[in-house]
């Protein structure tokens, strides 16, 4: 993982932790940023608690994690 994108997650986990509700996008860019990292499980979760917080959310609906192996 490149030192941007981790320091990404780190500042994207706090937007996440300390105002959970204030953008459907942050999820998405966090789930990406683990992607990116090669950490599929987090991305998931990510994409998992936005969808719980934004469940009419259409981006977060239909964003496609790769699979492992691509």
């Amino acid at each position: 993982m490149t030192g941007r994108n981790s320091e990404a997650i780190r500042e994207l986990e706090w937007v996440v932790r300390f105002f959970p509700e204030a953008d459907s996008k942050t999820y998405v860019s966090l789930a990406l940023a683990f992607e990116t990292a090669k950490d599929r499980a987090s991305a998931q979760f990510a994409l998992e608690k936005g969808k719980r917080l934004f469940p009419d959310d259409q981006l977060l609906r239909k964003l496609p994690l790769k699979r492992d192996g691509r």
